[in-house]
């Protein structure tokens, strides 16, 4: 198949000539065959080299995305010595697990210092069981003797008592509670 041209006519003299070109297909389009070959290469190169990049970032992303919830998901199963390693992309995702390393560091101080303050609280119960008893074993003798200088020492001590125990007020509620029919107090003896 070719591609034929003309022109109008020139008049040479009482001559009229005609121009006729003629020209194949695969010549006259050679040229845009070319240019259409070149970007349909272009725009495969590009598509091949956005998804391989698409996969490289989010392989990058979702690796790290998975070692943070593992180690959240660890952290929630009660496991406070979990930290987050192998985090080192210098982006928000490092600052995520830096943050996140943070946060265990100081659930376990919490917990430690939780656990503590719970010791003490169980030592200052027991002692305040112990003296309850003893004032108890001493308030029955008291009344069975019912002599009114027996008696001073058990209201002193359980004023002493009622001061150590102020700032615990259920283990003081308690005491009281065990204590109330005693009627030991002093009408100037007021627990709020």
């Amino acid at each position: 198949p070719t591609l034929a041209y003309y022109s109008n006519p020139i008049s040479v003299g009482s001559n009229a000539w005609y121009v006729i070109a003629e020209q194949t297909t695969a010549d006259a389009f050679a040229q845009v065959n070319s240019f259409m070959l070149g970007g349909v290469l272009l725009l495969a190169a590009s598509i091949a080299s956005l998804v391989l990049m698409g996969l490289y970032i989010s392989r990058r992303v979702v690796l790290h995305i998975s070692k943070l919830r593992r180690g959240a998901s660890q952290l929630a199963a009660g496991d406070l010595s979990q930290r987050i390693t192998g985090v080192q992309t210098g982006d928000e995702l490092e600052f995520l697990a830096s943050e996140f390393n943070e946060m265990a560091s100081r659930l376990q101080e919490a917990q430690s210092s939780l656990a503590e303050t719970s010791r003490e609280r169980e030592q200052q119960y027991e002692i305040a069981q112990q003296r309850v008893k003893a004032m108890s074993t001493l308030l029955q003798a008291g009344r069975a003797h019912r002599q009114v200088g027996e008696l001073e020492w058990a209201t002193q001590a359980m004023r002493e008592l009622i001061t150590l125990l102020r700032d615990d007020y259920p283990t003081l509620m308690n005491v009281l509670s065990a204590l109330k029919d005693t009627r030991i107090f002093d009408a100037d003896v007021q627990v709020k």
